[in-house]
């Protein structure tokens, strides 16, 4: 998004944007990115008058889990500044987002391990596909009961895993990414 100080260069001089923060308070899935992203811990950015004075913002939607269709992720981003009119000094942008789950597939699903002995463990490796057009950063992989009583606790994963966390699964299954799963 962009903000620009559109008063005239005479008139109120500098406009300055002290703080750019979600409504919630946490940046989750939706972050400000950039060095122009005003933090406690950035300094406040200032833009001086004129119609051609504006800076642009850049966030970024990286959810961190499938959204329900019709349910979209959603945060307000408040931005706070010193206009002289107090009015004005806040202002809001909603923002909205959505991931399905028709992107990502893994292979074989479901994970059988069939027969196990007691004390005895199996590995079987899985890879995960990426099927939408976009690359995909994983960010965290991890078991989910679909059912309470679901015993993930029995489960592991590899050590291999830690290569696909935090890297990026390329788009149209271009380089599938494969780890371990343990019983």
């Amino acid at each position: 998004f962009t903000i620009c100080n559109t008063s005239s260069e005479d008139s109120i001089g500098v406009l300055t944007v002290t703080e750019i923060l979600p409504a919630s308070g946490e940046w989750g899935d939706f972050k400000c990115i950039g060095a122009n992203c005003v933090t406690p811990q950035v300094p406040p950015l200032r833009i001086s008058g004129g119609e051609s004075n504006c800076e642009t913002l850049t966030i970024q939607y990286n959810p961190q889990s499938l959204t329900s269709p019709g349910f979209p992720d959603r945060e307000i981003i408040m931005i706070f500044n010193d206009s002289c009119l107090a009015s004005e000094r806040i202002s809001r942008i909603e923002l909205y987002g959505s991931v399905d789950s028709g992107s990502l597939f893994l292979e074989p699903y479901p994970v059988d391990f069939g027969y196990v002995e007691t004390g005895h463990s199996r590995e079987i490796t899985v890879t995960l596909h990426n099927y939408s057009d976009q690359d995909i950063m994983i960010h965290q992989i991890s078991f989910a009961e679909h059912e309470e009583g679901d015993n993930c606790d029995v489960f592991e994963f590899g050590e291999d895993v830690q290569a696909v966390i935090g890297s990026i699964l390329p788009a149209n299954n271009i380089e599938p990414a494969e780890f371990t799963v343990i019983y």
